[in-house]
C-alpha cells in the first residue's frame, strides 16, 4: 500500500510540474472517451432494440413476398388466424391495424393514428402499465388502451380509467393506461383499440375470408410469439403448408410457389435493409459509427502516447536517480503504467460528466431517448473500470517501456535516449493525421449524397408542394382551385415520389411477364410536380376512357402511363415505341380493396424516371392510371409570394368545404428531407466526429510542437548569434511538422477512396467521388497544422538570443 502511494503521489506531482502537458493529456483523453462514450450509448441502443419487451428473443413478425421481389412488413388479415388455429408451437399470435382516426369531439378534436389490435395483443406485448390491467383490456368491443401521452393529452391525468373517448365519433371506453414505448422500437403505438369492434378496419377485412392470397388488401401487422421450447425451425416449415391448405388457385403450382410467408425475430426489424423490410440484418451503419468511435479514442491514445514519450527525456534524471538507487525495471515500468491508468481514470471522470451533459442534446438531435446505464450497474461499473484499466495499460505500455529503458550511466546530461521514440512518434502523428483525413473525406462525402437525394427529388420544385391527407372530394378541390395563391390541385392514392406500394406484373401480347408497380394518380399530377413527359401524353378531362369506369367494366382499353424504366423491362429502346401498346395486367380499383379480373391496358404515355423514395433504392418500373375513388392524398401548388397567408386560406378552403376532421398538411420537401434523415442525421454526426479528432490531433500537435521547440531553443539561439533570420528558423520548424501530414495524406486518400465508394454502392444512385473533397480535406488539414505550428514557431524564433543560450 505504501508503494502503490508513493507511485499515486509521484504521479500527481509529475502532473503538476508539466501542466501544460498535463491539460493536453487530460484535455485529449475526456474528449475522447466523451465521444466513444456518446457513440458507445448510440450503438448499444441501436443493438438492443425492442429488449425493453419482456421476452422478446420469442416474439417474431410474419412477413409475406413474392420470390424475388421486395419482403413486405404486412399481410392479409386472414394470415394471423390461419397461424393462430394451425400452428401448435405459437402461445400467441395477434395482429395490428394502424389507422388515421379522429379522436375526442367539440373543439378538442385530433388526428392521431390508432392501431386497431386483437384482444391477444397483450398476451404477445407485455406493455409496462400505468392504470388498470392489460388482461381483457380489448375483450370488449369499445375498449381502448392509452399510452401516458396520450392520456395526459385528452384527460389532464394518467389514470383515465373508465373514461369515454370518441374515436371518429364512435364512444370508446378507457380500460388501461401503458407507458409511452421507448425511442428504441419498431413499434409506433399511441392508443390501442378493439379490434373487433364492427366499424373498425380489421373486422372489415374480416368479413371478406381470404379468397386467393394476392387479391386481399395486405394492412395486417402480424406477430407470433413462439411457444417456450418450441422450434421456430417447426414454424417456419408449417408455412408452405398453411398457405396451400388455406388459399387454394386453380393452375399448375401451389401458391406456396407463388408466395412466400416468413417470421422475423421481432429485434432484428430495425436493422433490415430496405422498406418496409428484408430478411438480414444490416449491421454497416452500426459498425461505421462504431469504428468512428474506436478511431477517436485511438486518436486519444495517439495524444498520450506521444506526449509521454516526448516527456521521457524531461523524467530521463529521475529514472537514472532510480535506477541507481536500485529500482528494478518493472517497478518502473508498473508506476509509469499506473501513471497511464490515473490520467485515463482522470480522462474518464471528465467523459462521464460531459457525457451526461450532452447526453439529452444528442437525444434532442436524434429524436431519442437514450440513457447511460446506472452508475449503480453491476454491468457499466466492471466494463467501465475494465475499459479504463485495459486502455491505460495500452497508452502506457510503450512509453514506460521506452522510459524504464533509459541507462543510468547515459541518461545524465544527454538526450540520446530520445531519438527511438521519437521515430515512433512521428509515426503516431502520421496515423493520428491520417484518421483525422479520412473522417473528413467522409463527412463531406456523406453530405454531398445528402444534398444529391433531395435536390434530385425537388429539382423540378421552384413553387412549395401542400400534401393534404384526404379522401379527394370534388367540393374541396374546387374551393381551392378557387383560390389565387393555388396554382394547383391533383389528388393521388400516394405521393408516389415517396414511394409506390401495390406491384402486380403485366405483359405485352405473348411476352413474358413483367413486374410493375402501379398506383392512382389525377389529371395534372406529373405537370403538377413538373415530370417531364418523354413519349406520348398525359392524362386530361376531355378523354372518358381516360378514367377507370364506376362498375370496373372496360369497354375499351384501360389508359396507363409508364415510366422509362417500364418501358426499357418491356425492351423497348425508344420509349415513344411503347406508346399504344397493350398490356394485360390486373390491380385494385376500389376500397375496400377489390382487385380487377385481367385485362386490357394501353399505354398512352411515357414520363420520366423520377426519384421514388430514396437514391438508395432503384427506381421501380411503374404504371399510373386514374381512379380518383381511390385518392386520399391531395397535392397543392402554391404560389411563393405569401405562404402564411396561402396556408391561411387553406385552411379557410377546408373549413368552407364541411371536411368531418381537423386538417393534416405538410410540405412535399418536408416528407423528402424525412427521408433522408437517417442520411442527414449521420452527416451531421459525422461532421461533428470529425470536429473532435480535428481538436484531439491539434491538442496533441500544440503539445508536441511546445515539446520540440523547447528542446530546440539552444539551437534556435545558436543559429540567431550566426546570422539566421526569424523567417529561416519558422521554415525549419514548420517542415519538422507539415512532413507527417504530408504523409497522412498519403495513406488516408486511398483507404478513404475505397471505404467511401463502398458506402456509396449501397445507393442505386449516387455522387461521384471527385478529387476535390480528398484535396480540400488535404489542404484544410494542412491549414489547420500550419496555423497551429506557424503560432509557436514565430514566437520561438523571436526570443532573444542571450536567452536561448541561457536555457537549462
Amino acid at each position: 500500500m505504501g508503494r502503490l502511494a508513493n507511485y499515486v503521489a509521484t504521479a500527481v506531482r509529475n502532473l503538476a510540474r508539466n501542466k501544460l502537458y498535463s491539460a493536453i493529456n487530460l484535455a485529449g483523453l475526456g474528449i475522447g472517451c466523451t465521444a466513444a462514450l456518446l457513440i458507445g450509448t448510440f450503438v448499444r441502443d441501436e443493438l438492443t432494440y425492442e429488449h425493453w419487451l419482456p421476452d422478446y428473443e420469442r416474439i417474431y413478425s410474419v412477413a409475406a413476398a413474392n420470390p424475388g421481389r421486395p419482403t413486405y412488413g404486412v399481410v392479409p388479415s386472414d394470415v394471423g388466424l390461419w397461424l393462430a388455429s394451425d400452428i401448435p408451437e405459437l402461445e400467441a399470435v395477434t395482429r395490428l391495424f394502424p389507422a388515421p382516426a379522429v379522436l375526442g369531439d367539440g373543439d378538442r378534436r385530433f388526428n392521431e393514428v390508432v392501431t386497431w389490435a386483437d384482444a391477444t395483443v397483450f398476451d404477445v406485448f407485455r406493455f409496462p402499465v400505468v392504470a388498470g390491467q392489460l388482461a381483457g383490456a380489448l375483450a370488449r368491443p369499445d375498449g381502448i388502451v392509452l399510452t401516458r401521452k396520450l392520456a395526459l393529452k385528452y384527460f389532464g391525468r394518467p389514470d383515465p380509467i373508465g373514461a369515454t373517448l370518441p374515436v371518429d365519433g364512435h364512444p370508446m371506453t378507457v380500460t388501461a393506461v401503458i407507458e409511452d414505448l421507448p425511442s428504441n422500437t419498431t413499434l409506433s403505438v399511441d392508443v390501442l383499440a378493439a379490434a373487433h369492434a364492427e366499424f373498425s378496419p380489421a373486422a372489415l377485412q374480416d368479413q371478406t375470408p381470404l379468397r386467393t392470397f394476392g387479391q386481399k388488401l395486405w394492412n395486417s401487422y402480424t406477430y407470433v410469439k413462439l411457444a417456450r421450447g418450441a422450434s421456430i425451425d417447426a414454424v417456419r416449415a408449417a408455412m408452405p403448408g398453411l398457405l396451400d391448405r388455406h388459399t387454394p388457385v386453380p393452375g399448375p403450382q401451389p401458391v406456396s410457389k407463388v408466395y412466400v410467408l416468413m417470421v422475423r425475430p421481432i429485434d432484428d426489424l430495425h436493422l433490415s435493409p430496405g422498406v418496409p423490410g428484408g430478411l438480414a440484418r444490416d449491421l454497416s451503419g452500426v459498425y461505421t459509427i462504431a469504428a468512428i468511435g474506436v478511431l477517436i479514442l485511438f486518436a486519444a491514445c495517439v495524444n498520450f502516447v506521444n506526449l509521454m514519450t516526448a516527456l521521457g527525456t524531461r523524467r530521463a534524471v529521475e529514472v537514472g536517480v532510480r535506477r541507481t538507487a536500485g529500482a528494478r525495471r518493472r517497478d518502473l515500468i508498473a508506476q509509469f503504467i499506473g501513471e497511464a491508468i490515473l490520467c485515463v481514470l482522470a480522462g474518464a471522470a471528465l467523459a462521464l460528466i460531459a457525457g451526461s451533459a450532452l447526453l439529452a442534446p444528442l437525444n434532442a438531435f436524434l429524436l431519442r431517448r437514450m440513457s447511460f446505464y446506472p452508475l449503480t450497474e453491476p454491468t457499466f461499473l466492471v466494463g467501465t473500470l475494465a475499459a479504463v484499466g485495459l486502455l491505460g495499460v495500452l497508452a502506457g505500455l510503450y512509453p514506460s517501456v521506452v522510459l524504464s529503458a533509459f541507462r543510468p550511466a547515459t541518461v545524465f546530461g544527454t538526450s540520446a535516449t530520445a531519438s527511438g521514440s521519437s521515430r515512433v512518434r512521428a509515426v503516431l502523428v502520421v496515423v493520428q493525421f491520417a484518421i483525422m483525413i479520412g473522417l473528413l473525406i467522409a463527412s463531406a462525402v456523406i453530405y454531398q449524397q445528402m444534398r444529391f437525394g433531395t435536390r434530385d427529388a425537388l429539382a423540378r420544385l421552384p413553387d412549395p408542394i401542400v400534401i393534404i391527407n384526404t379522401d379527394c372530394s370534388e367540393a374541396l378541390e374546387n374551393e381551392l382551385k378557387a383560390l389565387s395563391a393555388v396554382q394547383g390541385v391533383a389528388c393521388s392514392l400516394q405521393i408516389p415520389q415517396l414511394g409506390i406500394g401495390p406491384s402486380t406484373s403485366g405483359r405485352i401480347g405473348d411476352g413474358e411477364a413483367k413486374p410493375l408497380a402501379y398506383t392512382t394518380v389525377d389529371v395534372g399530377f406529373f405537370e403538377l410536380y413538373g415530370i417531364e413527359l418523354v413519349a406520348g401524353r398525359l392524362f386530361t378531362d376531355d378523354r372518358a376512357g381516360d378514367f377507370v369506369p364506376t362498375d370496373n367494366v372496360w369497354s375499351r382499353p384501360e389508359a396507363i402511363v409508364i415510366n422509362e424504366r417500364a418501358a426499357r423491362n418491356y425492351g423497348f429502346a425508344n420509349p415513344a415505341d411503347a406508346v399504344g401498346q397493350l398490356v394485360t395486367w390486373n390491380h385494385v380499383f376500389a376500397l375496400p380493396a377489390t382487385f380487377t379480373g385481367p385485362h386490357d391496358a394501353q399505354i398512352i404515355g411515357v414520363v420520366h424516371d423520377f426519384q421514388v423514395g430514396s437514391v438508395r433504392g432503384q427506381i421501380p418500373p411503374a404504371a399510373f392510371f386514374v381512379d380518383r375513388k381511390l385518392g386520399n392524398v391531395m397535392s397543392v401548388r402554391l404560389h411563393t409570394e405569401d405562404l402564411p397567408g396561402a396556408l391561411r386560406a387553406i385552411d379557410r378552403a377546408w373549413a368552407t368545404a364541411g371536411a368531418p376532421r381537423p386538417i393534416q398538411r405538410k410540405f412535399f420537401a418536408d416528407d423528402v428531407a424525412t427521408i433522408y434523415l437517417k442520411v442527414a442525421r449521420q452527416a451531421e454526426l459525422l461532421a461533428i466526429f470529425a470536429g473532435v479528432a480535428v481538436l484531439i490531433a491539434l491538442l496533441g500537435l500544440v503539445g508536441l510542437v511546445v515539446f520540440a521547440t523547447s528542446r530546440r531553443t539552444k539551437e534556435i539561439g545558436i543559429r540567431k548569434t550566426l546570422g539566421a533570420t526569424r523567417l529561416q528558423i519558422v521554415r525549419l520548424l514548420l517542415w519538422q511538422f507539415l512532413q507527417p501530414v504530408l504523409i497522412a495524406n498519403v495513406i488516408a486518400w486511398p483507404l478513404a477512396y475505397y471505404a467511401m465508394g463502398r458506402w456509396l454502392d449501397g445507393f442505386a444512385r449516387h455522387v461521384e467521388l471527385g478529387p476535390w473533397v480528398f484535396v480540400a480535406a488535404g489542404i484544410g488539414t494542412l491549414s489547420l497544422s500550419l496555423l497551429t505550428v506557424l503560432a509557436h514557431a514565430y514566437a520561438t524564433a523571436g526570443t532573444r538570443p542571450i536567452n536561448a543560450l541561457r536555457h537549462e
